[in-house]
């Protein structure tokens, strides 16, 4: 017999022996068992895996929120973002030539000197 064969034969007996003992417990050593018993969980203290989530839900909630408040400044700032204007082939001589860009700037003077000639 292996080691391990003889170790699962003594806890299997150790099994037996207990669960056998346990059927023949008077009931005031029951009850004091079930007493010691409360007494040790409430000593305890909390789960040490409730003590983790204690200490890290404030942290959890406030990047909860920080996301929420991003999200939030993000969607806001689309709306009021000037949409790009496509490029006009019309417009394209223009903005290849770097000469006589003073004519251009000057355009809406050109267009009321038009008029003005057109009317005098």
């Amino acid at each position: 017999m292996t080691d391990d064969n003889k170790e699962q034969a003594f806890l299997g007996a150790a099994k037996k022996t207990l669960d056998e003992s346990l059927d023949t417990i008077d009931a005031a050593t029951l009850t004091r068992l079930r007493a010691a018993r409360r007494v040790a969980i409430t000593q305890s203290g909390p789960a040490p895996w409730k003590l983790w989530r204690n200490a890290w839900a404030p942290a959890g909630a406030l990047t909860a929120v920080a996301l929420v408040a991003v999200t939030a400044v993000s969607l806001w700032n689309a709306d009021t973002q000037d949409p790009v204007v496509p490029l006009a082939w019309e417009e394209a001589p223009i903005l290849g030539s770097a000469d006589d860009l003073e004519f251009y700037q000057e355009l809406e003077f050109y267009y009321w000197l038009q008029d003005e000639q057109k009317l005098g």
